[in-house]
């Protein structure tokens, strides 16, 4: 349901940047987002071969950036020593 003041089928959002975007299901425009690597508006639909990007270009940098390591995910450090496992009880058939 959109809020008061707003047409029926558009909504705002922070993820877009408060930029209208319309809502497939209302059948008008297909839905905006911004591209994950330079921002520009791009089509989220099955027509845009490179969804989320909004070209081909953009796809690929974001595709070197994960070659490179660029993005990571942070996970503490493991020890060598460090056993979080219980150890298993003693099992009756093996003596």
């Amino acid at each position: 349901m959109s809020p008061p003041g707003r047409p029926k089928g558009e909504f705002r959002s922070a993820q877009h940047g408060g930029t209208p975007v319309s809502n497939p299901a209302s059948g008008t425009e297909p839905r905006r987002v911004p591209c994950p690597t330079c921002r520009r508006p791009a089509v989220f639909s099955p027509d845009n071969p490179w969804r989320p990007f909004c070209s081909e270009r953009c796809r690929g940098v974001d595709l070197g950036a994960w070659a490179n390591e660029s993005y990571r995910v942070e996970v503490a450090p493991v020890r060598e020593d460090d056993d979080t496992l219980p150890d298993a009880p003693p099992d009756p058939q093996r003596t």
